[in-house]
């Protein structure tokens, strides 16, 4: 009843694979979310197309293609070997309010490969998988000016100080799933956490005798954490799933390098240790004909974490509350192209894990996703999510952003039944 392997496609998908981890570079850098200047970025709680059209939506979404990457439970439901190749296109318009009541408005945008996975069904009747992959964790891109001042004694001087950065942190992650029972999925995986991020600030001062400074710090990352999930279906049509992802401590190597006209370039070395918040998510979903409403929650508490904490600022709870609705297309392959075709649509909202001069930063968000077949076992998801974040109030900013994902998935029969007899 186990396996059989058909070697000759394994180094084809291998070696796509390989080529693809090594293009995870950004395509465009032109800045973003601002607050991802704070702590370890901005955390990406978008999870592929597939599930982002229904804002997030996932924990106890079955789906028999796409690889979920929040409750690895959700892995026992794909029904054959895939590879998915992920994009995604992030467009800021971030406005602030000067001291003289003008408004200020710049328009930024960044984009990247978010996501290179693959999953080995192994055996449909028992559920059981294999899922590794990359994707991305947190990213930084930000630029941001603010108005300076330096004065002693009857000297003062006026300028402007830049602050930019670019980079983040990604994920490796390895895990399995398996069907105990019929009504029960299980699902683990380790996840190494590795990245490099890039900030500078330079000081521009208007006064002829001024000259200017700029401080670059470069921080490469490692980690290591766990994660656990569960879906239970004893309930006809009704989904319920949860996980647990188990943090261990974080490292960061950090070089330092201050720079001016008039002196010898300094560079200073250290390393930081710090440790990352349990997160615990739950999900709900319910079928009815051909729909899917589905219901997630996701909370982290970083009150306790003692990295990058800038004046001002505190680290605090974070939750997400999100809800989706989604059409599954037709699987017969005879059926109409458009009815074959999924949609979905979802909104959410998040508390971020930091607070601005007293203020929580919170987001609010709707989507919406198409899913198209491509022949053979092939998809095409695209979602396209619109939010705002902030405020322009007690001198932060606020930010309208909109997110394009799109996503390739292909897939093969790798392992067949081998079949028994009996006399």
């Amino acid at each position: 009843m186990f396996i059989k392997s058909q070697n000759s496609l394994i180094p084809k998908l291998l070696l796509v694979l390989v080529i693809s981890f090594s293009l995870q570079i950004n395509v465009f850098a032109q800045g973003g979310s601002n607050y991802s200047l704070f702590g370890i970025g901005e955390i990406n709680r978008n999870h592929g197309a597939f599930y982002d059209g229904m804002s997030g939506t996932s924990i106890s979404v079955p789906s028999e293609y796409a690889i979920n990457l929040k409750n690895p439970a959700m892995w026992s439901y794909v029904e054959n070997t895939r590879i998915q190749f992920g994009y995604k296109f992030n467009q800021h318009l971030n406005e602030s309010t000067v001291n003289d009541g003008v408004r200020q408005s710049l328009y930024q945008n960044n984009g990247k490969i978010n996501d290179v996975l693959t999953i080995f069904s192994i055996d449909t009747s028992m559920g059981l998988s294999l899922s590794l992959g990359l994707n991305s964790f947190t990213s930084v891109s930000y630029y941001v000016a603010n108005s300076s001042s330096v004065s002693k004694g009857d000297l003062s001087v006026t300028g402007t100080t830049y602050y930019q950065g670019s980079g983040g942190i990604s994920n490796v992650y390895i895990g399995m799933s398996a069907r105990p029972a019929d009504y029960l999925s299980l699902g683990a995986s380790v996840t190494g956490h590795i990245g490099t991020i890039k900030t500078n600030s330079q000081s521009r001062y208007f006064e002829d005798f001024t000259f200017q400074t700029v401080t670059l710090k470069e921080s490469a990352y490692n980690g290591l954490s766990t994660k656990f999930g569960f879906n239970l279906t004893a309930i006809e049509n009704l989904s319920i799933g949860g996980y647990i992802n188990l943090n261990q401590s974080m490292s960061s190597d950090n070089i330092t390098t201050y720079v001016s006209q008039f002196s010898a370039d300094t560079s200073t070395s250290n390393e930081v240790e710090f440790d990352l918040p349990t997160e615990i998510g739950l999900g709900i979903a319910y079928r009815t004909g051909k729909f899917i409403i589905a219901s997630d929650f996701v909370t982290q508490d970083f009150t306790n974490l003692n990295y990058n904490k800038v004046l001002n600022s505190e680290f605090q709870n974070s939750y997400n509350f999100s809800l989706g609705v989604r059409r599954n297309g037709n699987p017969s392959r005879n059926a109409d192209y458009l009815d074959r075709m999924g949609y979905s649509f979802g909104a959410s909202y998040a508390q971020m894990y930091y607070n601005l001069n007293g203020q929580n930063i919170n987001e609010i968000s709707g989507s919406f996703g198409i899913n198209m077949p491509i022949p053979g076992t092939g998809m095409i998801d695209a979602s396209f999510i619109l939010g705002q974040r902030g405020t322009t109030d007690f001198g932060l900013i606020n930010e309208y952003f909109g997110r394009l994902l799109i996503n390739l998935s292909i897939g093969d029969t790798w392992f067949k039944p081998i079949r028994k007899y009996f006399d």
